[in-house]
């Protein structure tokens, strides 16, 4: 699973909210399963910490 897909559905981003909410349903009923790395953990984690120091 790529960064971005992360980022735009936790930031619940306007542009891509259909498409990351049928994504996760999808992945959650079971439809596939996704692999990702601690590399996109670390930037998903870097960028949520610059999102919340800026949404203050």
């Amino acid at each position: 699973m790529d960064t971005a897909l992360l980022i735009y559905f936790i930031e619940e981003n306007p542009n891509y909210l259909d498409v990351t909410d049928a994504f996760f349903e999808a992945m959650f009923r079971g439809d596939f399963s996704v692999v990702t790395s601690v590399l996109t953990i670390t930037e998903v984690t870097d960028s949520l910490s610059l999102f919340v120091c800026f949404d203050r």
